[in-house]
């Protein structure tokens, strides 16, 4: 089941990139996010179906504010062709210092988003993986998370 998802997600994302297959040696691809992208599984299922190499700019526990700080250097510094953004889930961490408020979250990923396209880049938005309570609160204490009903 595990890898039919990731087929599965890599085959919608890939679908925008299609036409720019045979030129895949070509093409500079970034993979920018949190652990999700730093875990490299859904980038290898692409990198091997469409022979796209993809850089990985994914960094554990990153928010969208701690990935601005490097967002010149890790993706646009690059010259990307294509830019995967997959970030979201560590900022709603509400137990911890690094929660970030949801306009803020909307004005960076509008700001990533928006730098990329200048820059020539097509942009692909890998929204946020649900988090599922009963595994994530084996890793953190649920207390700041009753009063939204978890």
């Amino acid at each position: 089941m595990k890898k039919f998802l990731y087929f599965f997600v890599s085959l919608v994302m890939i679908t925008s990139i299609l036409p720019f297959s045979a030129l895949a040696d070509d093409l500079t691809v970034i993979a920018f996010g949190d652990s999700i992208t730093a875990a490299d599984k859904w980038q290898k299922y692409i990198e091997a179906e469409y022979g796209i190499d993809i850089i990985n700019a994914g960094v554990g526990g990153d928010t969208t504010n701690s990935a601005k700080v490097r967002f010149k250097k890790d993706v646009l510094n690059k010259k990307p062709d294509i830019v995967f953004i997959s970030l979201g889930v560590n900022d709603c961490a509400i137990d911890m210092s690094r929660y970030v408020d949801l306009e803020t979250y909307k004005a960076n990923m509008a700001y990533f988003i928006d730098e990329c396209e200048k820059a020539g880049a097509k942009v692909i938005v890998n929204m946020p993986t649900p988090v599922v309570d009963e595994q994530y609160l084996t890793r953190h204490k649920k207390e700041p998370f009753e009063p939204y009903g978890c």
